[in-house]
């Protein structure tokens, strides 16, 4: 996928066929723990995303990860 603008609807869409593939993987299926995100240039509704346990980064993010490393030293 390109580095884009996602919509929620798009956001969910993306995670929802992330799960579906998930699910076609048969290995270590009682011993995996699966984690699901996405990073955009933004996304919409990231932390309605992030509360239901998807991880979700944009660029906004990036930048104030950035910042924060930044201002340690």
């Amino acid at each position: 996928m390109k580095w884009k603008n996602l919509g929620k609807h798009e956001a969910e869409k993306l995670l929802k066929s992330l799960v579906a593939k998930t699910e076609l993987m048969d290995w270590r299926t009682t011993k995996r723990k699966e984690y699901y995100g996405i990073i955009a240039r933004t996304i919409d509704g990231k932390e309605e995303l992030r509360n239901r346990g998807y991880a979700a980064f944009d660029l906004e993010d990036m930048r104030w990860i950035a910042s924060k490393k930044h201002s340690k030293t």
